[in-house]
């Protein structure tokens, strides 16, 4: 079975994990998609964090906004 990345070997697949690191640290919208599909896989595997971390984004959201 053939894997999902195009990658032969242990020094390949270092290469590819450290190129989307990369990507990662300087794309802010990869990075954004990324954080928000984990908050959700958090909420969904423990649905009582998921009061807490809506009312923390509120308030990072209101105090963005009043700067």
């Amino acid at each position: 079975m053939q894997t999902s990345y195009p990658t032969a070997n242990d020094y390949e697949k270092q290469v590819f994990v450290n190129k989307f690191n990369d990507e990662v640290k300087t794309n802010t919208r990869v990075r954004d998609i990324i954080l928000a599909g984990g908050i959700e896989l958090i909420k969904i595997l423990c649905p009582p964090l998921g009061i807490p971390i809506e009312m923390a984004k509120r308030w990072l959201e209101t105090a963005e906004r009043n700067k």
